[in-house]
């Protein structure tokens, strides 16, 4: 399948997924994330407010009180993303400062591939972050396929978390 059409595919999966599986499901891999050493041990950790069709991420911000955390922000005329701080969205942080990256994405596989929306604005970021700073694909289980187009400048996973 090409790009296009594995986000068709899963973009149907996540679709016929009702509000409340989507519901159970967020609450249920926000447990499994936070279990993760990665999370643990991040003293900072960059977030990401859902959209619509994204898992929900609003039960992992109580889950990090203690941590820096950070989430994106876009600007689309310079087709760039960067980090601010939740609580002073003027506040640009490094992204070489951040422990732990949670990432959506349209579609992952199990080894930790990601597919995106197709601006890659995810991929140009983490190209910043330091060695050693954790990546986790965040989502839901109907958005795991078995195998993906890659492209080089495509960033993968260390982890894949989904529910």
């Amino acid at each position: 399948m090409t790009k296009s059409e594995v986000r068709s595919v899963v973009r149907d999966r996540i679709e016929a997924f009702g509000a409340e599986a989507r519901a159970i499901a967020s609450r249920e891999a926000a447990k499994l994330l936070t279990q993760l050493p990665a999370w643990r041990d991040a003293r900072s950790v960059m977030l990401f407010e859902s959209m619509s069709d994204e898992i929900d991420t609003a039960p992992l911000f109580p889950l990090a009180w203690g941590k820096h955390v950070v989430v994106p922000r876009w600007s689309l005329r310079d087709r760039v993303m960067e980090a601010v701080d939740v609580h002073k969205r003027d506040v640009a942080v490094d992204p070489g400062s951040i422990d732990l990256f949670v990432i959506p994405g349209v579609a992952f596989t199990r080894s930790g591939q990601r597919l995106g929306r197709g601006a890659g604005f995810y991929d140009e970021f983490l190209l910043r972050a330091r060695r050693g700073a954790t990546f986790v694909g965040y989502g839901f289980a109907c958005q795991i396929v078995d195998s993906m187009p890659v492209e080089p400048h495509d960033i993968s996973m260390h982890e894949v978390i989904v529910a």
